[in-house]
């Protein structure tokens, strides 16, 4: 061939799978290769709102068979279900009867045996939470697939505040209140300081001259987002 080969809209057929880099790709090739890149189980981020054919977005509802009442009601989803009883635990993946009522893997002996009774199963949590990498790194704590910690905000605890002193000055005495985990009394001069323990507020006060020092805090949970970008993610059925 020295030009180009107008096929007016025609098929060329019959064609073989390709072996050397120079050959044409048939359908059937590049439809077996493309479809290698992602199994079931897989999961992939996007700025898409519906998933595409033969994904399911990760929106923390059930999925099962056509007759599961799951939120995603489909026999496609039987290889996911199957995956996901076997690799993940009743916390992470929870199962429920086609009735909704709850019930364990252990209940169920089997994915085959789960699936044919209809059972529904809850995808693991992901909306609005980061993703991290499961499994026990040297130094960190043990992580499970599909399990799911920590919290958006924090109050923190008496017993979560460090170590620490508050000092003041009347009439040119200087006087150090000791940590807030007990409650005490001492005597500098001749005023007498008292103080009561707690994160909101606390008072001390002079026998004498009747001053009062007022310390406290607003008492309000502290932000433990890191700065994050977020999107959807569905998964390969």
């Amino acid at each position: 061939m020295t030009a180009a080969l107008p096929m007016g809209g025609q098929k060329i057929t019959g064609m073989a799978d390709p072996t050397i880099s120079t050959d044409g790709a048939t359908k059937n090739y590049v439809d077996t290769t493309t479809g290698a890149f992602f199994s079931t189980g897989d999961v992939k981020l996007t700025l898409k709102n519906t998933a595409d054919s033969g994904w399911l977005m990760f929106n923390d509802n059930t999925f099962g068979s056509a007759t599961s009442g799951a939120t995603v009601a489909s026999n496609a989803t039987q290889a996911l279900f199957t995956l996901f009883f076997n690799n993940l635990s009743d916390t992470a993946a929870a199962l429920f009867t086609s009735g909704g009522g709850a019930t364990t893997r252990a209940a169920q002996v089997s994915a085959a045996a789960a699936w044919a009774a209809n059972c529904r199963m809850l995808l693991p949590y992901t909306m609005g939470r980061a993703l991290g990498v499961a499994g026990a790194a040297s130094g960190l704590t043990a992580r499970a697939l599909g399990s799911v910690v920590g919290e958006e905000t924090h109050l923190l605890a008496l017993s979560e505040m460090p170590n620490h002193n508050h000092n003041f000055s009347d009439i040119g005495h200087s006087h150090s209140i000791p940590n807030l985990n007990s409650v005490a009394a001492f005597t500098g001069s001749s005023n007498t300081v008292a103080y009561t323990t707690g994160i909101g507020n606390y008072a001390t006060s002079t026998a004498t001259t009747g001053i009062t020092i007022n310390a406290q805090g607003g008492g309000g949970v502290h932000n433990n987002m890191q700065p994050t970008v977020f999107m959807n993610a569905m998964v390969k059925l």
